[in-house]
């Protein structure tokens, strides 16, 4: 099995001791723990979700050194928070994940953290300060990809960061996002002339396979445009146009299946003979041999859905912070979930499942423990500087609800988990606000008390 996991350069500063101190509990922050599901803030955000901890950074502890926070993915409780022996950087990393021998992640450069007892400590660090655009991990071997002025495809051991292979690039490469499997490496990127005066992209996108144990250039497909996404799993390479789906045989680079597709926001991702993939308004599944829609489900979505395998299901981020679990085979909804926020990354694991919306962090057990709820939810609209409240726009659990000439809303949602409720401005009465016009957000817990009264809530946030 493997794991890979696209990210981008982070930008990041400070200084940390070379002396950890003593594992640290401390209570969390923001708003108490509402029984599963949970909802925190999280001020530095998620960085990645391992076994039942979800890890984020912390750049108070340690009096300003900065440390990695631990929290139990099904209560949302704080564990402990460790700082990192040997890390000279206060920052967010870009990700966390188990590998054989500790943990990696990535600050400048590629780093591989260890368990020394119940401490944390660094123990190699990849050599460069290039653009490590995207990594992925197999059996005991680190493949990562670098642009600008080193652009290559590398690949590193686990246990030392030694370097095994590299296959240089043009240079000034971009994008590289890299994925494998057990005999192939599949890189893809921007092309650039880097001999031309002012930066001109050569080939929009390029895919090429490697021999994963050698390096070797296997074969090497170039796109006339750039692709919204694009996915690697086995022998198939699965890319989403704002059009279509195509699907690519990874062996031999020879187009298999075009299919019409529009995959909002690119989600994407390959199930083993199957790619799930979003379809203007449902997610739908898509077989990888012949390209044939195995199911189709309808889903409010919200602009910008994730998608994560957990156990039999592929959840989904909706519409309303709401989060749906749809079975993998049968393509039925097993249950659908509020959590609230705006959620852009979803962690899943076989247990529970995390979605991460900046600031806050919300998460449940599963299989959902929250009972169903019909309750009534109300509350004012006043105008704060956006506009009048009578001519503001609620939402509460997606639907929108009337406002009375007074200010004052009610609504009846059937839900569990949490409920958003949202008021915005009317657009032409915040139009002087250039665009800066934003909707103000409640999040309520549902707790079973029937009705939840959110008071006043002005009609948009405005130049903020």
């Amino acid at each position: 099995m493997h794991r890979a996991v696209i990210v981008v350069t982070l930008a990041a500063c400070g200084h940390a001791g070379s002396t950890p101190p003593a594992p640290a509990n401390r209570p969390p922050a923001g708003a108490p723990i509402v029984g599963p599901p949970w909802r925190q803030a999280i001020a530095e955000g998620v960085v990645g979700v391992v076994g039942d901890r979800l890890f984020a950074w912390d750049r108070e502890f340690d009096g300003g050194g900065g440390g990695i926070a631990e929290r139990d993915v099904a209560e949302g409780r704080l564990v402990r928070t460790r700082a990192i022996d040997g890390l000279r950087i206060n920052g967010v990393p870009e990700y966390w994940e188990a590998v054989p021998g500790g943990y990696l992640a990535q600050w400048d450069a590629p780093t591989l953290v260890r368990e020394r007892g119940d401490q944390l400590a660094v123990a190699w660090t990849g050599a460069g300060d290039d653009w490590f655009d995207s990594h992925a991990v197999v059996d005991d071997g680190l493949v990562i990809g670098l642009g600008r002025g080193s652009a290559a495809v590398v690949r590193l051991a686990l246990t030392s960061g030694r370097e095994q292979w590299r296959a240089p690039l043009v240079a000034w490469s971009q994008d590289v996002t890299v994925d494998v499997d057990h005999d192939n490496v599949y890189a893809t990127w921007q092309e650039y002339d880097p001999q031309a005066p002012t930066p001109t992209v050569t080939i929009p996108r390029r895919v090429r396979a490697y021999e994963l144990a050698t390096g070797r250039e296997r074969w090497t497909y170039d796109l006339r445009e750039a692709p919204d996404r694009l996915a690697v799993h086995a022998d198939t390479i699965a890319i989403a146009w704002n059009d279509r789906l195509e699907l690519i045989d990874g062996p031999s680079g020879a187009r298999r299946v075009v299919r019409p597709l529009q995959p909002l926001n690119a989600a994407l991702l390959i199930d083993d003979a199957q790619v799930i993939a979003i379809d203007a308004a449902a997610v739908v599944a898509v077989e990888l041999a012949t390209g044939r829609e195995r199911w189709r489900v309808p889903v409010d979505l919200d602009g910008r859905p994730a998608l994560a395998l957990a156990g039999a299901d592929v959840l989904v981020t909706t519409a309303a912070g709401r989060l749906m679990a749809i079975d993998r085979a049968a393509g039925t909804v097993t249950w659908t979930l509020g959590l609230g926020g705006d959620p852009y990354r979803l962690w899943a694991t076989p247990t529970a499942v995390v979605a991460g919306g900046g600031a806050d962090v919300a998460g449940t057990a599963l299989p959902p423990s929250a009972p169903r709820e019909t309750a009534q939810i109300a509350g004012r609209v006043v105008d704060g500087g956006c506009g009048p409240a009578a001519t503001a726009a609620v939402r509460v659990d997606g639907a929108a609800v009337p406002v009375a000439s007074d200010g004052r809303f009610v609504a009846s949602v059937d839900a569990r988990g949490f409920v958003r409720v949202e008021a915005a401005a009317d657009p032409d009465a915040a139009m002087s606000w250039e665009g800066r016009a934003r909707a103000a957000v409640v999040v309520v817990p549902l707790t079973g008390a029937g009705r939840y009264d959110v008071g006043d809530l002005t009609a948009g946030a405005c130049g903020r």
